[in-house]
């Protein structure tokens, strides 16, 4: 009787490491800032953020890296922007964007722009370009340019809030004013319309506005 008792402890031992040798040949790590696309026999496709056990003879695996994406809108002499007040400027705009990081979001995401260019820059820059840049020519219709050099944080969550968050699966971090200057306007007889001190002046408020910039950034860190 010990000895089927023995041997049944010997068995439930072997079967207890099998078991932890099986689950650890079958665990997946997941690396830092990726997720895990599993297709198995579901209609969809299965989104894993940790590590998942896989069986790599009936399912396929496909690691997708989800980074920080940036990109800028830049327009200037022929595309300057013309601001609720008339007067004109050049800007550039930095937009910074990533894959939302639940299921849904990555599925939707992974539809809009497939597996493999799902976080390449230039894909992605170029899908949602037309649709950031109709958003910055419609804020800068309602915004007085002097209101823009006071106060950049404002027009960029008015940026934001334009361009909405139904974004395919992607969530947009953050807009930054990168650079803005006003343009001079000229006549037909070739006189330049802005008066030098009005000039100067903007040019005072955007060095002015930077400075605050750098101290609110300074300060989240």
């Amino acid at each position: 009787m010990s000895i089927n008792v023995y041997l049944l402890g010997v068995i439930l031992i072997i079967i207890l490491i099998g078991a932890v040798g099986l689950y650890q040949l079958l665990f997946i790590k997941i690396p830092q800032d990726s997720v895990l696309i599993i297709n198995d026999m579901g209609q969809e496709p299965k989104i894993h953020f940790s590590g998942p056990v896989y069986c790599p003879l009936i399912y396929k695996k496909t690691f997708i890296k989800i980074k920080l994406i940036s990109f800028k809108i830049e327009l200037n002499n022929n595309k300057n922007l013309v601001f609720k007040d008339n007067e004109q400027a050049n800007i550039c705009v930095i937009f910074n964007l990533k894959v939302n990081e639940t299921s849904e979001d990555v599925l939707k995401a992974v539809k809009a722009m497939g597996v493999r260019r799902i976080s390449n820059q230039k894909t992605v820059s170029a899908f949602f370009y037309a649709r950031f840049i109709e958003a910055l020519r419609k804020v800068v219709e309602q915004t007085e340019l002097v209101n823009l050099l006071q106060n950049q944080a404002d027009f960029c969550d008015d940026i934001i809030n334009t361009i909405g968050s139904d974004l395919n699966g992607y969530v947009l971090k953050e807009v930054i004013i990168n650079h803005v200057a006003p343009t001079v306007i000229f006549t037909q007889e070739g006189e330049n319309t802005d008066e030098p001190d009005a000039i100067s002046e903007m040019n005072a408020m955007i060095a002015a506005n930077r400075e605050q910039l750098n101290n609110r950034n300074l300060n989240k860190i």
